[in-house]
């Protein structure tokens, strides 16, 4: 028995020969058996023989497509510190044995119609903490689409940031851009979602997809509330891309949107402007057009409005005249569009501009160096001069009053009708109650 021990020892050499031997010959559960039968050695294997069955029980273990056990065993050959060739290409088997236990069930899952698990994410994400290599990205980044699979964005939003942090020149990396914003909208961070756009706007080698990320990245700013940098984007896309000619007047309403958020009258009316002179005939454009336009003569009314009629009055009938014609030719420009939303408008406020000329006519200023017979005439004269305005008042609103007559009975359809009861009494102001009545009954 003494001389046993060294003839043990001297055996487990070729033990090792012939399990290795077995798993060159893909022999693999030959090969573990030889493997295990080795493990149990007495005396016990030295720690080179010892990484040794461990990476025969490793290879053998994959090649079955038992991937637990191959885990187990890859690492508990990196245990005993290979050599770095070893060592890298046992810990690339490690995560692939990893890899595979996902993919299984995945696979499985899927045939399920089912929504990846908790379990296959887990195998995915500990991948990573074996070290950061190909397939650990590989597996994070899996792991990230199925995070927002899942709609688990939070998640989804640290395993991105990770994954942007540790493999930035990574062929993967750039495709990231759109899950960020996707995850960025669902956590509802505009912002952060905007800040990908841009980057998508700026570098992306698409066209298509620079357009329309400039675009998007102007909508989340400005749901962001970050004005100055949303407008910076929406002028841009105006600038830059001019068709489709659609998009771009949406970009430009935006802007007119934000400045009147941000009270800036002068730079919303450039806006307004460029609106109201486009050529677009769809319907959209003819809309915006018909809405800027409108836009553009309300102004125009509530300068002509605010301009009292002073002495001396040749002076400031011609301001007041001046300022009536540029609100009438605002407004007739807002009909020539046929825009139904914005004619009654339109309409009341030209029989308005008379009315309010002929009102302000009686209601100026008298020279105060008249006598009684002097002021008399006076008054006869101004009332020569504001009688045609008044009728042409009455006439534009009859005009608007009879589009009941194609079922529109808006705001300013009833303004009409309140004015000619104004102006005409006796003949307006029953008919009006009894329009009121009937449409009670609707």
């Amino acid at each position: 028995m003494h001389r046993a021990g060294p003839k043990t020892r001297e055996a487990l050499p070729v033990q090792l020969a012939a399990a290795d031997k077995l798993l060159q010959q893909s022999r693999f559960a030959e090969a573990i058996a030889a493997a295990e039968h080795a493990d149990q050695w007495q005396p016990p294997a030295n720690r080179q023989q010892q990484l040794s069955i461990a990476i025969i029980l490793a290879h053998s273990h994959f090649s079955l497509k038992q991937y637990p056990q191959a885990e187990a065993a890859y690492t508990r050959a990196l245990g005993y510190q290979p050599d770095d060739k070893l060592r890298k290409d046992a810990l690339r088997q490690l995560q692939l044995s990893i890899y595979r236990q996902a993919e299984i069930i995945l696979a499985q899952r899927e045939s399920e119609d089912a929504a990846p698990s908790e379990e296959a994410l887990n195998h995915l994400l500990r991948i990573r903490d074996s070290g950061r290599t190909e397939v650990a990205a590989t597996a994070q980044y899996d792991a990230i689409n199925f995070l927002i699979q899942l709609g688990q964005w939070q998640r989804a939003s640290t395993e991105l940031a990770d994954f942007r942090q540790f493999y930035p020149a990574h062929t993967l990396t750039p495709t990231l851009a759109a899950k960020a914003i996707v995850i960025f909208e669902a956590l509802e961070m505009p912002a952060a979602a905007a800040s990908e756009l841009l980057q998508l706007a700026a570098t992306d080698p698409d066209r298509e997809v620079r357009r329309q990320s400039l675009f998007m990245a102007a909508e989340n700013l400005q749901k962001a509330g970050e004005y100055n940098r949303a407008i910076e984007s929406y002028r841009n896309y105006s600038k830059l891309w001019p068709e489709p000619a659609e998009q771009r007047l949406e970009a430009q309403f935006q802007l007119v949107e934000i400045y009147a958020q941000t009270k800036k009258p002068t730079k919303r009316n450039y806006w307004l402007q460029q609106l109201a002179q486009n050529s677009l005939q769809s319907p959209r454009g003819r809309y915006l057009a018909a809405y800027s336009q409108s836009e553009l003569a309300e102004q125009s009314y509530a300068k002509f409005a605010e301009l009292a009629l002073r002495l001396p009055l040749k002076t400031s009938l011609a301001n007041k005249k001046r300022a009536m014609q540029t609100t009438v030719a605002d407004y007739r420009k807002v009909l020539e569009f046929g825009i139904a939303e914005f004619t009654p408008q339109a309409n009341y406020r030209l029989a308005e501009v008379y009315r309010q000329l002929s009102r302000d006519l009686m209601d100026s200023q008298r020279p105060k160096n008249l006598n009684e017979l002097e002021l008399e005439q006076y008054e006869i004269l101004l009332e020569e001069q504001a009688y045609p305005f008044e009728e042409k008042s009455i006439e534009l609103h009859e005009a608007n009053i009879q589009r009941t007559v194609e079922g529109i009975y808006d705001d300013w359809v009833k303004r009409s009708f309140h004015s000619l009861g104004e102006l005409l009494p006796a003949r307006y102001k029953k008919e009006e109650k009894t329009l009121e009545w009937s449409d009670a009954l609707h």
